[in-house]
């Protein structure tokens, strides 16, 4: 579940103490930088996968952990995994990484669903507090704290070369990832989040409840059938559709440029809160039903 990780382990006196002369020797394709900024030059590199920079600050950490172990992230790994390779890592680079703060965290994994991922899309309708976006085949959901990202999985293993097991080479996978983007330790009410805490069981599961709970609080498109229609429901029905082809966000978008046609602010704030309510109404379509089982029974396998 836990995907790309970016970290910092700020120290002090390293440049007295040796280190930078000996951190070439540590990573891979070193080199000297300088920053834009400040113009203090700093070594950058790379440990496998994962993107190394480090000056007489500290030290900087940033790639994805399950590529790092298996060169790629459809296998999950387990919490003492990441313990056992965060060891690894540091004793590699003679530091103690895991002790490192936290500033960044993608948390995700890839359902197997029945249908291609793309055809989930129309029906994950709007989240409160994000713009939704469709872009290069994903779907997202930003905000200045956290990215949520839907995609097909498959199609980008295929492309970086996974050769998929016989058995599975025909299914469908949708990833969904959940970014915090930054303030991590604000949004768990923590003073400060390390790596080590990323896989302590406390702050896990409050992970993987998040995780679960974003999901939840996404606007589900629902779908309405009606027999021997009025003129209303005929008006609900066509706003219904009309909501499910452009999509929410779009939608309030619209009704925002006519703000200036109603009578008062508070008609215009009650036209656009029902207009939220509409896919509120209606029967759970089959796909986000099945969605919303397997999250539910990866939640359980994890909690």
């Amino acid at each position: 579940m836990l995907d790309n990780i970016t970290s910092r382990l700020s120290f002090d006196g390293i440049g007295t103490s040796g280190y930078l002369k000996k951190a070439p020797s540590y990573i891979d394709n070193c080199y000297e930088a300088i920053h834009p900024t400040t113009k203090i030059p700093y070594l950058k590199g790379n440990l496998n996968n994962l993107s190394i920079s480090i000056s007489n600050t500290g030290l900087n950490i940033s790639g994805s952990i399950p590529k790092y172990k298996n060169n790629n992230n459809f296998e999950t790994l387990s919490m003492h995994e990441y313990k056992d390779i965060y060891t690894e890592i540091s004793d590699l680079l003679h530091q103690p990484i895991y002790n490192s703060n936290v500033s960044k965290v993608e948390f995700g994994t890839s359902l197997e669903v029945v249908n291609s991922p793309k055809e989930y899309y129309p029906f994950l309708a709007y989240l409160n507090g994000y713009e939704r976006n469709l872009m290069k085949g994903s779907l997202y959901f930003i905000n200045t704290l956290r990215t949520l990202r839907f995609y097909n999985k498959r199609t980008e293993l295929i492309k970086n070369g996974f050769v998929f097991p016989l058995e599975l080479k025909n299914n469908n996978y949708l990833r969904y990832e959940l970014k915090y983007d930054k303030n991590i330790a604000n949004q768990f009410n923590k003073a400060k989040v390390q790596v080590h805490d990323l896989y302590n069981q406390e702050l896990f599961n409050l992970l993987v409840l998040d995780w679960k709970a974003q999901f939840d609080n996404i606007l589900k498109h629902q779908t309405t059938t009606y027999e021997d229609m009025t003129s209303k429901t005929g008006q609900i029905l066509l706003l219904e559709n009309y909501i499910h082809e452009k999509g929410m966000d779009e939608t309030l978008q619209y009704i925002k440029t006519l703000k200036s046609k109603f009578s008062t602010e508070r008609e215009y704030y009650r036209f656009r809160a029902s207009i939220k309510e509409v896919n509120k109404t209606g029967v759970k379509s089959e796909s986000m039903q099945e969605l919303e089982d397997k999250i539910n029974i990866m939640v359980d396998s994890l909690l």
